[in-house]
């Protein structure tokens, strides 16, 4: 279980599809979204998480890196259907603020059985 602090998210997100025709699959899509959101942080920009195991009373804290109370969060994906059942993705991810800075990059492979 994860408790923490509020934020305050204003979010903006595009979406962007489009329709091609590689060689893979005549009706491949293509659809790529991205999305920037403003983080503000309602507490003195510390965050304490209260982290315990399953089955278990005993918990311990975990503090964060001391961080401005903004941060700007920035998101981009892209997908592409190989056939009419499977689909390749990548995420990109990253939050940034003062010192702090998150990157996270995401790729698979998804289909349906």
């Amino acid at each position: 279980m994860l408790k923490s602090k509020a934020f305050l998210i204003v979010n903006l997100k595009l979406d962007f599809a489009s329709k091609g025709k590689p060689p893979l699959y005549k009706e491949n899509n293509i659809h790529l979204s991205s999305e920037i959101s403003w983080l503000h942080q309602l507490n003195n920009g510390e965050i304490n998480y209260h982290l315990y195991f399953d089955n278990s009373e005993q918990s311990f804290i975990s503090k964060t890196v001391k961080r401005d109370k903004n941060s700007l969060s920035i998101k981009l994906n892209a997908d592409l259907d190989i056939t009419k059942n499977s689909q390749l993705y990548l995420n990109y991810g990253n939050i940034r603020s003062s010192p702090y800075s998150n990157n996270v990059i995401n790729a698979g492979w998804k289909f349906d059985l």
